[in-house]
This record gives C-alpha cells, sequence and structure tokens, in this order.
C-alpha cells in the first residue's frame, strides 16, 4: 500500500499506519495537556472519578456492579470512588426497584452541570485546534474522523453511516 504524508510518497503496510496514526494521536492528547491543565483537574477529580461521571452521563441509573464492569475493574475499586462522588455532591444513591438489597447510582443536577462543563471545555479546546488547519486539509480531517467514529462504533456493535452523524455525533437521527 502506498501512502502519502507530509514527508512525501512512502511505500507502508497498513499495520505501520495504524501504528503511526496511534502514535500521532498520544501525541496530539499529550500536546493539548501540556498546554492547559484538564478542566477535571481543576474541578479536583481523579481520572477514576471522571471515568465514572462519564458512564453515569450516558446511563439513567446503574447499578455499582455494573459500573465496575463497564469499565473493567473489580468493585472494590469502584466503591471508594462512588463514595467520594457522592460526598462531592456529584452522585446519588436511588433504591433498586428490582433488588432491595442493593441500589443504583445516577448523576445529580451538580454532577450533570459537571459533566457539561467537561464537555464544553473539551469542545473548545479541540475547535482552537481545528481553527488552526487550512479549510481544505480539515475538511479531510473530517471525513477521517467520521471514518474512525464509524470504526470505533463497529467495536460495540452500534455502527452507523456517515451521514447519520452529519448533524450531531452524539444523536443519532432516527
Amino acid at each position: 500500500i502506498i501512502f502519502t504524508n507530509w514527508k512525501g510518497t512512502v511505500a507502508k503496510t497498513n499495520k505501520q499506519m495504524v501504528g503511526e496514526t496511534a502514535q500521532l494521536w498520544r501525541k496530539i492528547r499529550r500536546a493539548l495537556e501540556e498546554k492547559e491543565p484538564s478542566t477535571w483537574i481543576r474541578m479536583n477529580l481523579s481520572r477514576g472519578q471522571l471515568r465514572i461521571l462519564t458512564l453515569l452521563s450516558s446511563n439513567v441509573s446503574i447499578s455499582p456492579g455494573n459500573v465496575a464492569d463497564m469499565l473493567g475493574v473489580p468493585k472494590a475499586n469502584v466503591t471508594e470512588i462512588i463514595e467520594r462522588l457522592v460526598d462531592q455532591g456529584l452522585v446519588k444513591r436511588e433504591p433498586n426497584l428490582e433488588d432491595r438489597r442493593s441500589h443504583n447510582l445516577s448523576l445529580t443536577k451538580k454532577g450533570k452541570a459537571e459533566v457539561e462543563q467537561l464537555r464544553e471545555w473539551s469542545t473548545r479546546r479541540i475547535e482552537k485546534v481545528l481553527e488552526r488547519i487550512p479549510g481544505d486539509k480539515l475538511e479531510s480531517l473530517a471525513i477521517s474522523l467520521e471514518d474512525m467514529l464509524i470504526a470505533a462504533q463497529s467495536l460495540t456493535g452500534n455502527a452507523v453511516s456517515k451521514n447519520q452523524h452529519a448533524d450531531d455525533p452524539q444523536k443519532p437521527k432516527p
């Protein structure tokens, strides 16, 4: 396979390009984090807390065991993190109507506001980067990112067409 990059035309395998692209992705993330501390750090959130808040933001109500399963960690690892989130008023416990011995977790209004603030900050940060890319290259990048979104969704069995996400990648069209 022949790929063209900014250095010129180079013959590379798909596997090599996947590796190089993954490296570029990590470098981009690192470059963004070097310039300004993440909002979640300023909000005194740990990575674990951030992961749980993000997970809860896309689920109406979920048990601590399901949180652990979805994150791929033992339940004991999330129990303390959840307790801190409850103490901070970001997460609330609700009785599980199907099993009286357990409870479900959901975001509080404050938790929803924090997640929204994090998303807005992240969007602004990415927009600042994208504004520096010339229009023709930005269009190519957008097409490639749509392909990446479809590939990522196919890993979970949620693949959709490119046109389905043209307006808002968060909301599939009916």
